[in-house]
């Protein structure tokens, strides 16, 4: 975001401000989806998602 706020060119503020949104709703819902794993696994582990994959 900086980049575009020192071009001192409105639409590439524009832009860098879009992308910035965008990362950060990208970042919020891969923050959702970890969490929710960790609360249906009840631990920091991947291996019991791997274990129930291999039994369904």
């Amino acid at each position: 975001m900086l980049t575009g706020f020192f071009s001192k060119n409105k639409y590439a503020m524009l832009a860098s401000v879009r992308t910035g949104i965008g990362m950060l709703n990208l970042e919020i819902f891969l923050g959702l989806l970890f969490l929710n794993l960790i609360f249906i696994n009840e631990s920091f582990s991947f291996l019991p998602i791997v274990v129930y994959q291999e039994i369904y």
